[in-house]
């Protein structure tokens, strides 16, 4: 009989997203069941699944009577399951259930796909952040970091056993893009939740600047609440800038764009970045955690410091003026990202992993 792992993580969409390639491999040594706050979205029909309750709000996060309620929930369902391991991702998530732990014996393997806490934070939220952290670290067994800067983090201040891996995985057979700015196009991909934290509304001041440059479009593909992100391109007459809702098979996509740009504050190791190098799409990013682990700055794509529109603009000029050059950056590109970011690889280091004591 197989041992029971459990993969949580805060929503659906996170588990279909990210780990469908690892599901399935985890599946030839462990019995899995998937656990997150709407389990009806999870795509793995076949597989149970479970319903776990968490805050997804700032209201939700300070009623006490429904923070003691989640707890007790989550608590119950610890108790009443017998799980060889539970594996944790995304902060609320991995946050509240290890709180929920507290005083039960449960092995936690938290795959951390980017620390709250990162050198580009305020100093307040960082702190505050990292002894959150550093907290419920006491309640965990392993962890696993897919960027550099994590995985220093977790070696030397947490003091657990830890891994270093290059992201979820991807698929490194797939078609390389030939050719650029198609009939002097630039089309520009940027992939991101509808937030604030990635970067929306220092893309919308970029694509101000850009408006007289007709053959410069954005495409935005991204999931969450999008009426204000409209409603500030709408309101600056932009005609530059498209938003689409995400989808499962944008990978498939991507290889219609020229570049992949991204303001994003805080990342782990992005998968949209990895999909686009493989394909041969230069990259031009905010210089965090994550890109920094991908990017080779003018050599494979940009790296911007403190997200300034005005580099991210001459950059984007540059290579609407030089076009050649991007098909300089895409051979790089591609050659960074080689086969020890596919799933298979990557899905074996943990699996390995997690059967080692």
């Amino acid at each position: 009989m197989k041992n029971k792992i459990l993969i949580v993580s805060t929503k659906a969409i996170t588990i279909n997203q990210f780990f469908t390639n690892f599901i399935k491999d985890m599946l030839e040594k462990y019995d899995i069941e998937l656990a997150c706050s709407n389990p009806k979205e999870i795509n793995f029909y076949k597989i149970k699944n479970h319903k776990l309750f968490f805050p997804l709000s700032i209201l939700q996060l300070i009623n006490p009577f429904l923070f003691v309620s989640n707890l007790y929930k989550n608590r119950k369902f610890l108790k009443n399951n017998n799980f060889k391991s539970i594996i944790i991702n995304t902060p609320v998530a991995s946050h509240f259930l290890r709180l929920s732990s507290i005083g039960l014996k449960v092995d936690f393997i938290y795959f951390v796909h980017g620390y709250r806490f990162h050198s580009k934070g305020s100093n307040i939220i960082n702190i505050l952040n990292y002894f959150i952290e550093k907290f419920l670290s006491h309640l965990t067994n392993k962890f696993i970091n897919i960027n550099y800067e994590d995985y220093i983090i977790t070696k030397n201040n947490f003091k657990k056993n830890n891994i270093l891996i290059k992201g979820v995985g991807i698929d490194i057979n797939v078609d390389k893009k030939k050719i650029f700015c198609e009939n002097g196009n630039l089309n520009i991909i940027y992939i991101g939740a509808f937030k604030k934290s990635k970067g929306y509304y220092e893309l919308i001041k970029l694509a101000k600047k850009l408006k007289n440059f007709k053959k410069i479009n954005f495409y935005c593909y991204g999931y969450g609440e999008t009426k204000k992100i409209k409603n500030t391109i709408i309101s600056n007459n932009l005609n530059n800038i498209k938003i689409f809702n995400f989808e499962q098979n944008l990978k498939n996509k991507l290889i219609s764009y020229d570049l992949l740009i991204s303001f994003s504050y805080r990342e782990g190791l992005p998968v949209s970045g990895l999909e686009c190098m493989i394909r041969g799409i230069p990259i031009i990013a905010n210089n965090i955690r994550g890109f920094k682990d991908i990017i080779d700055n003018n050599v494979n794509g940009f790296l911007i410091n403190n997200n300034s529109i005005n580099e991210f603009y001459e950059k984007i000029i540059y290579f609407y003026q030089n076009k050649e050059i991007i098909s300089s950056f895409s051979n790089q590109a591609i050659k960074k990202i080689d086969k020890t970011y596919s799933h298979s690889l990557i899905n074996k280091r943990i699996i390995d992993y997690i059967i080692s004591e």
